[in-house]
């Protein structure tokens, strides 16, 4: 009986600790995000407003970061004097989806003209065929 009651009494002192465990982790405060411009900020070492490709790629060491921070300065550094400005920075990039979808509507238009030609071309035999022949 003893046994039982122990066992009872450790199950439900575990069952309290895990919910006021998960209490105490919903009141925490939280981090506020960091915004772009917070970001831009603390990347700017030398505090002249412009972010240089060095700065960017700050402390990342494997030539995966290296390619890829490279990459996005590249894209962002719209008028290609080699630094990227706060406003450049926080710019929304440009959808490459319309590019995507006119690229497709003329690839398609394409496609379709050369289907219609071979069908075209295809029905054009196959009446040829059923003409009887001239004796």
């Amino acid at each position: 009986m003893v046994r039982v009651l122990m066992s009872l009494a450790l199950v439900l002192c575990v069952g309290l600790g895990a919910a006021f465990a998960k209490d105490a982790k919903k009141d925490a405060p939280k981090k506020p995000k960091k915004t772009a411009a917070d970001v831009f900020k603390a990347k700017d070492k030398n505090s002249d407003g412009k972010l240089t490709l060095d700065e960017m790629k700050g402390k990342a060491s494997k030539p995966e970061q290296i390619e890829r921070i490279t990459k996005v300065f590249k894209a962002k550094d719209k008028n290609g004097d080699g630094a990227v400005t706060l406003e450049e920075f926080t710019a929304k990039p440009e959808k490459k989806a319309k590019a995507k979808k006119e690229g497709a509507k003329k690839e398609g238009a394409k496609k379709g003209a050369k289907k219609g030609a071979k069908k075209g071309a295809k029905k054009g035999a196959k009446k040829e065929c059923k003409k009887p022949a001239a004796t």
